[in-house]
């Protein structure tokens, strides 16, 4: 269709028609062919209109005709990548509002960087080539598209955070700010980020991250770029598919060592834009091939990019070789789905275009307001409201794009030192606005509510504990590890997770009258116990600690007596947990145990067994050793945001109830009853003594009800750890225990 439209130019500027002859990416002229040139007298037969619409097959497009009625469309348009940003933008947004269908939707993100890496490195070479690339022009072109938008979305979200969350989530929220304005907030999300962060979807900016990761993109590749086209369009293509194959390489490795790292940080995602540039270098080739073919490839790249979607998961560490699935399924998609495909003209209908052109207004817009709703909700809010969260996420994605992202990407629209210096302006505002409300500490007394949680969470979170246990960020295993009271000889070993973590200062101050100390030896998300092994990422370093802390304790036998505790429902229910009452935290599947070395248990029942024989065999191998063994049972898990509640309750009236707040019984012992039923299995020992935490919190303040505050005091940090004052009941009564057996 090329070729038709370039032969009728020279007779179609007879009609007053604007024709110009086709280029491709880099200014080249496309030959024509003789063969498809058209005859005058097959000209003067047909019309202007029906000359333009068999060209352009009633749309325009690169591979169609350049005139419409008159008006000149840039050949470097390509609708279909408009509509490929409709398939990256909606399983975002879709995962993001709570779709389990989707487990993978975060790799549209993925999608994206491929989509940029191919348009920029076009930029960079058609430019360079043609002898006018300015550095200047290049970032003024990126200024315009990316900071109008990305700024009024910041200081919308600003304003709602400042009256709607609390001291220590807007001074997270305003640091974020500050690196977000600094184009770094996928540095500062890798390092804010870990075992103890509150569920990150509460984080009204953490998906800036990739365009911190594009924004560092953008600062180093028209500088290579720009140096390697001087020895030509294949030494370019060089250079970025070695420096692509190195990020590959290097993700692959770091997906097994450190996943955050991996997945936050452009060293481990320069391959992925590096897909796209590899495209764009290349992208000459790809028309040339037969049709069947580009119908073919084009096809196999849509359905991978959706059997990503929905087959892959958060688990497998990507970006990694697995990214390969959505990021190739993109690369076929951009280099064979043109206008004369299925795949090509399904992308570039009209929904599928509306979507993709304002599809960077949507990514923008959907996780603040998902974020503060999941706050204002304390929770999960219900399917409707997401539901209309997400439309409403369409309506101002359309406003944003008509009155600001277009307004500005027209170069009439203000001068380059005016666009300059207003983003500087606004940058600038935000930065010191982050920082003095840092300084204020979030702002605690913009309300008696806000004052009073942020001074009942100075006082009452262990200093301790995101210090002194290990986790997959953090290693603070065997000598390293802390010992409570500070200075003291250890008699005792804390072995556990996170849960034994927050209770070891606890259990420390209430040992210390007794001569006693306390040697920690936990990890974030590990349960006590050898031979298991688990999926996703945090957790996958779970045995290599397990099987290190326990031979520390073989090699100390001044540790006389163990204390074992854990959150024990996670390896057998998963962590996600759902009180019944409209609270629920963490995620289905996530943390689900499976024996070392032996096939997926089809049956609940089967891996029930498996697993509890792993737990009775290591607390007889303490007893067997000869050592002493409190064996603690599983604290209640809330799914609320416990202080939160609580305050908010205190000061709305009894909103939630007379206090103290409580969560059902019955739910506790239904989400605890198939790991406590093995581990009752443990036959009685001399030394062996059991502590359950239900005795302290259940069916003693409420009948049938585990209360989460006392006197009006949490008695949690979050959703699952007890607090100083709920660790201080639960070391008293293993302290009580120990004493009734005369060990201490």
């Amino acid at each position: 269709m090329v070729s038709i439209c370039s032969s009728l130019a020279p007779r179609l500027r007879l009609l007053g028609g604007v024709i110009r002859f086709p280029k491709d990416q880099f200014g080249n002229r496309i030959p024509l062919s003789r063969k498809s040139a058209l005859r005058l007298k097959d000209f003067r037969a047909i019309s202007f209109s029906r000359i333009a619409k068999r060209s352009c097959g009633n749309r325009i497009s690169n591979e169609g005709c350049n005139a419409w009625c008159g008006k000149e469309v840039s050949l470097n348009y390509r609708a279909e990548i408009d509509g490929l940003r409709a398939v990256a933008v909606a399983p975002v947004i879709l995962a993001h509002a709570g779709a389990t269908w989707l487990p993978a939707g975060f790799l549209g993100v993925d999608v994206f960087f491929v989509i940029s890496g191919f348009l920029i490195t076009g930029i960079i070479a058609r430019e360079t080539q043609r002898g006018d690339f300015s550095f200047a022009a290049f970032y003024e072109r990126r200024v315009r598209r990316i900071l109008p938008a990305l700024y009024l979305v910041m200081f919308a979200s600003a304003l709602a955070a400042f009256f709607l969350l609390y001291p220590n989530e807007l001074r997270t929220f305003a640091e974020s700010v500050v690196a977000t304005a600094l184009f770094g907030s996928n540095i500062y999300f890798n390092g804010k980020i870990s075992y103890f962060t509150p569920n990150v979807e509460t984080y009204p900016l953490i998906h800036t991250w990739s365009l911190g990761v594009e924004e560092q993109y953008y600062v180093l590749a028209p500088v290579i770029l720009a140096f390697a086209l001087r020895f030509g369009r294949s030494v370019a293509l060089g250079v970025v598919a070695f420096v692509s194959l190195a990020s590959l390489a290097a993700a692959q490795y770091m997906s097994g060592v450190d996943p955050q790292a991996n997945f936050y940080l452009l060293p481990y995602r320069a391959w992925e834009l590096g897909l796209g540039g590899i495209l764009a270098l290349a992208s000459t080739h790809f028309g040339a091939y037969p049709k069947k073919i580009r119908q073919g490839a084009a096809l196999l790249g849509l359905l991978l990019l959706v059997a990503s979607y929905v087959a892959l998961n958060q688990d497998l560490n990507m970006p990694n070789l697995w990214a390969l699935a959505p990021t190739g399924g993109a690369a076929l998609v951009i280099a064979f789905a043109r206008a004369d495909t299925l795949v090509g003209r399904a992308l570039s209908s009209r929904p599928f275009m509306f979507i993709g052109a304002i599809s960077y207004s949507a990514y923008l817009w959907h996780q603040p307001l998902f974020a503060f709703a999941r706050v204002k909700a304390d929770g999960a809010p219900p399917f409707v409201v997401m539901a209309a969260l997400t439309l409403l996420t369409l309506a101002l994605a359309w406003a944003s794009w008509r009155f600001v992202e277009r307004p500005f990407r027209d170069r009439s629209f203000h001068s380059r030192r005016w666009v300059f210096a207003g983003a500087l302006a606004c940058g600038v505002a935000l930065i010191v606005t982050g920082r003095i409300t840092v300084l204020q500490n979030g702002f605690p007394s913009r309300s008696p509510e806000f004052a009073a949680i942020a001074d009942w969470q100075d006082r009452h979170i262990s200093s301790a504990a995101a210090r002194c246990q290990s986790d997959m960020w953090n290693v603070a295993i065997n000598d390293d590890s802390c010992v409570f009271p500070a200075g003291g000889a250890p008699t005792i070993a804390l072995l556990g997770d996170s849960h034994a973590d927050v209770l070891a200062e606890s259990l420390g101050e209430a040992v210390a009258p007794f001569s006693q100390g306390v040697k920690e030896l936990a990890h974030g998300g590990c349960p006590p116990v050898r031979g298991l092994v688990f999926t996703d990422a945090k957790r996958r370093v779970c045995p290599a600690f397990m099987a290190s802390a326990l031979r520390y304790l073989d090699d100390h036998d001044e540790l006389g007596t163990v204390v074992v505790f854990a959150r024990w429902p996670v390896p057998f229910e998963s962590d996600f947990v759902d009180n019944g009452e409209g609270g629920a935290a963490g995620v289905p599947g996530q943390g689900l145990a499976l024996v070392e070395k032996a096939p997926r248990f089809a049956d609940p029942n089967a891996r029930y067994e498996a697993l509890g024989k792993l737990f009775r065999d290591q607390i007889n191998a303490h007893l067997q050793s000869g050592r002493r063994v409190v064996l603690v049972y599983s604290a209640p898990e809330t799914g609320w945001n416990v202080p939160r509640r609580v305050i908010h309750n205190q000061f709305e009236k009894n909103i939630f109830g007379a206090p103290p707040l409580s969560i059902s019984h019955d739910v506790y012992v239904q989400r605890t009853r198939n790991v406590h039923a093995q581990l009752d299995r443990i036959g009685d020992h001399p030394n062996l003594v059991r502590v359950k935490p239900e005795e302290i919190f259940c069916n003693r303040a409420l009948a049938g009800r585990c209360v989460v505050e006392s006197d009006g005091a949490p008695l949690y940090f979050d959703d699952n750890h007890l607090n100083k004052i709920g660790n201080a009941l639960l070391a008293d009564r293993i302290v009580e225990a120990m004493k009734s057996k005369g060990w201490i």
